[in-house]
C-alpha cells in the first residue's frame, strides 16, 4: 500500500496536463492587472517564489482574480506549500466552480497534507467534471484506495456463510474459509484481493466465527451463555494482545452491542506494530450466544480513519447473524 501511495503522489503532482497561465485584462478587475500579469510572467519563467509574491499582491487588490489565484495555487504546488495550495483551491472553486483548477488544487493540497477526508469531496467533484483529468492525474486511483469513486459511496451485501452477512464497499473482495472438522469460519472482506490469510491489507473486515467454542478450546463453561463466553474470550484476548510486538495499544471507547440472539460489545482500538511505521485504527466486535463466538474487526490505517469511521459504523448496523 505504501508503494501505491508513493506512485499516486507522483501522479497527482506531475502527470497533470502542463498548466500554462495566461493573463487577460478582462480577468484583472479592480486594478490588479499589473500584479496579476507580473505573477503570470514569473510563473512562466518558473520563478515560483516571485509568482506567489505577485499573485498574493494581486488578490489583495482583487480577491476574485482568477488568474492570480491560479498562479498562487500552482506555484504553491511547485514549492510544496500545501496550505497555500489548499487556500487557493478553495477560493478558485468558489469563484469558478465550473473549472477544474480549484477542485484539483483543493484535492491534491489536502491529500499531500495528509488530510484525506478533506481531499475526498474535491476529488469527486473533479472526477465528475472531467473524468479524463481524473484518470490522468491518478485521482481515481486515490478514490479507489479510499473505497470510493466519483459517483459516491457504493456498498454491496457480502454473504459470509450460513446467514451471516454485512454491507461493505462494493469494490472489496471476499475470501471465506471453513474448517471441515469444527465448522469454524475465517473470513476476510478487504480492499485488496488477498491470496492468502497472511497477506496484508490496507482496509477491511476480518471475521472469526467459532461455532463450537467449548470444543475448540476444550473448555467446559459452567454457564454456556453469551456473558460467560465473552468474559472467557476477553481474558484470552488480553493475553494474546500482551504477546504481540506492539509499540502502541489504546482502547479509546467501548459500548455494548446486540444483534438478534447475539450479544457482547464493541471497542475502538488504536494500535501499531513495532515493525510497521504506520499506526492502525480498528473497531473490534465481540458477540456471543450459547457455544458460539464471533470476533469481527473492521480496520484501516489511522490516517484514513476519518474516512472509514462513519462507513464502518454504518456497516455494523447492517450486520446480520444466524
Amino acid at each position: 500500500m505504501a508503494f501505491l501511495r508513493r506512485a499516486l503522489c507522483s501522479l497527482i503532482c506531475h502527470a497533470v496536463t502542463v498548466f500554462t497561465v495566461t493573463s487577460s485584462a478582462a480577468n484583472a478587475q479592480g486594478g490588479s492587472f499589473l500584479e496579476a500579469d507580473s505573477a503570470v510572467r514569473a510563473y512562466n519563467a518558473k520563478d515560483f517564489k516571485r509568482a506567489i509574491e505577485w499573485g498574493l499582491k494581486a488578490v489583495e487588490i482583487n480577491d476574485a482574480s482568477r488568474d492570480a489565484w491560479r498562479v498562487v495555487g500552482y506555484s504553491a504546488r511547485e514549492m510544496s506549500d500545501y496550505d497555500l495550495m489548499v487556500r487557493a483551491g478553495a477560493r478558485l472553486s468558489k469563484i469558478v466552480p465550473t473549472e477544474r483548477h480549484g477542485w484539483y488544487l483543493s484535492a491534491v493540497g489536502n491529500y499531500r497534507k495528509g488530510q484525506y477526508l478533506e481531499s475526498v469531496e474535491p476529488m469527486k467533484e473533479l472526477c465528475r467534471m472531467e473524468p479524463t483529468t481524473c484518470a490522468s492525474s491518478g485521482l481515481d486511483g486515490i478514490l479507489a484506495s479510499f473505497s470510493q469513486d466519483a459517483m459516491g459511496l457504493r456498498d454491496s451485501v457480502f454473504l459470509i456463510v450460513d446467514g451471516m452477512s454485512i454491507s461493505l464497499p462494493k469494490s472489496w473482495h471476499r475470501d471465506v474459509k471453513v474448517n471441515d472438522s469444527t465448522g469454524n469460519v475465517s473470513a476476510f472482506v478487504t480492499l485488496e484481493d488477498l491470496t492468502g490469510a497472511a497477506d496484508a491489507f490496507s482496509a477491511g473486515a476480518v471475521f472469526s466465527w467459532m461455532r463450537q467454542i467449548g470444543e475448540t478450546f476444550r473448555f467446559d463453561f459452567k454457564e454456556n451463555n453469551a456473558e460467560s463466553i465473552i468474559k472467557f474470550w476477553t481474558e484470552i484476548d488480553a493475553k494474546q494482545t500482551a504477546e504481540l510486538p506492539l509499540s502502541m495499544w489504546n482502547v479509546t471507547d467501548s459500548t455494548s452491542m446486540k444483534v438478534g440472539a447475539w450479544s457482547g460489545y464493541t471497542r475502538t482500538v488504536e494500535l501499531q506494530l513495532k515493525s510497521d511505521p504506520k499506526p492502525r485504527t480498528a473497531i473490534q466486535c465481540f458477540l456471543a450466544k450459547p457455544d458460539e463466538l464471533l470476533v469481527l474487526t473492521l480496520e484501516c490505517g489511522s490516517p484514513e480513519w476519518p474516512i472509514y469511521r462513519p462507513r464502518f459504523r454504518q456497516a455494523l448496523g447492517t450486520l446480520r447473524l444466524p
